[in-house]
């Protein structure tokens, strides 16, 4: 049982959500992949006023949250089509992963060029973070060292510069969506400017991987943006602590360090928009007009019931997996790199105000061993639901 109640400060959230961790948007990669790759001879085919009792100490959070109503209505379109997506998705994968191949080191460059040309004209494009987020992973399953392998006499060391290459690439074109030094922009995930929003596309698709990867020769794992950020800033912390030498860093570490602030200011990101994104689902905070406005204020002044029969076993595994992966890359700054994570506050009292409704867990006379089974697997389930939100607390 999580129950925590704070003291009324700050606005409300721009609340967004999505079914991130599943490959929703490659479609538009495989569509990209097969019209490019037809060029080459046919080789495959291709996201507030409140009540009288709160006026006094409310003004300033009634003023801020009246916006909300215009600034999270478009975001209950976020997940809409995303089920028809992923099968589509399926279906592609299916279809080509065995068919792309580069005919030589030229050909995949320019291809995995104008690949990520057209997901980054999409994502700065796009009006909604749904399709913000699907060219987000377009893009990142179109850098480069994601199609190693995929040239005939591609070596360990070419894999090493295409990590080199793609870092630079990556924050190259980051840079478009930035307005200022990223030390010192805001980490809230309640914007709806349109270059952070892609912002957060981008932080939330780091972990993304082509499904037409080739297993690279770590352990015999598929390598993610991610990957060689958090790599690339452990190193650099390893460096500056004495225990290791920079000449035996990757090639790539130093193009990293160059872009040291906004690597970390997507894992801040991250670590902020995906507790966002679960909160849209698991809760009314998206309700419309008035009593939205009241819902909202009410979340975040006061405990409020997160009723989990609503929820069915898949969902609590995916909204769990999510949260996963916000703890790790806040974990990630705060344990390893030892840095400040800022966090989103307002976000996370709305999470502390948080009281489960008890399910009735007990075991039932005249069930099957299946049901009994299925019971055990939804209690374990939401265990680990409950842990992930008990690690948001602001105070641990």
């Amino acid at each position: 049982m999580l129950t925590k109640k704070l003291n009324p400060i700050l606005s409300l959230v721009t609340i967004s959500s999505i079914s991130l961790l599943t490959s929703c948007s490659a479609v538009k990669n495989m569509d990209s992949v097969k019209e490019n790759t037809e060029k080459m001879g046919g080789t495959t085919e291709k996201m507030a006023a409140t009540t009288d009792k709160m006026a006094d100490t409310t003004e300033k959070m009634a003023q801020t949250t009246e916006t909300m109503a215009t600034t999270t209505e478009h975001m209950s379109q976020v997940t809409d089509g995303m089920a028809e997506n992923t099968e589509r998705l399926a279906e592609d994968t299916r279809k080509t992963r065995e068919m792309i191949s580069f005919g030589t080191d030229a050909a995949r460059q320019k291809e995995t060029a104008d690949m990520r040309k057209k997901a980054l004209k999409t994502l700065a494009e796009s009006k909604s973070q749904e399709a913000k987020i699907a060219a987000a992973a377009e893009y990142h399953y179109s850098l480069e060292f994601q199609f190693w392998g995929k040239v005939k006499d591609d070596t360990p060391e070419r894999l090493q510069q295409l990590y080199t290459e793609s870092i630079e690439q990556y924050f190259r074109d980051m840079s478009e969506f930035l307005n200022g030094d990223p030390d010192e922009l805001s980490t809230s995930a309640r914007s709806k400017d349109n270059a952070q929003m892609s912002l957060y596309a981008l932080a939330v698709t780091m972990h993304k991987v082509n499904s037409l990867a080739v297993p690279h020769a770590r352990d015999g794992k598929m390598i993610s943006m991610l990957d060689l950020v958090k790599e690339g800033l452990l190193i650099n912390n390893q460096i500056n602590n004495g225990l290791i030498e920079e000449s035996m860093s990757p090639s790539y570490v130093q193009k990293l360090l160059v872009n040291k602030s906004k690597a970390i200011h997507l894992l801040r990101l991250r670590s902020n928009f995906l507790p966002t994104m679960v909160l849209a689902k698991i809760s009314n905070i998206q309700k419309k007009g008035l009593k939205g406005i009241i819902t909202r204020l009410g979340m975040r002044l006061w405990s409020w019931k997160l009723d989990t029969t609503k929820l069915d076993l898949l969902q609590i595994l995916e909204y769990t997996e999510w949260l996963k992966a916000a703890n790790s890359a806040r974990d990630y700054l705060g344990k390893e790199l030892k840095i400040d994570s800022k966090i989103d506050k307002s976000i996370m009292h709305i999470y502390e105000n948080m009281e489960f409704i008890p399910e009735d867990s007990a075991p039932k006379d005249k069930t099957t061993p299946e049901q009994r089974k299925a019971q055990a697997l939804r209690n374990n389930a939401l265990r680990s639901l409950t842990l992930e939100i008990n690690k948001l607390s602001i105070k641990r």
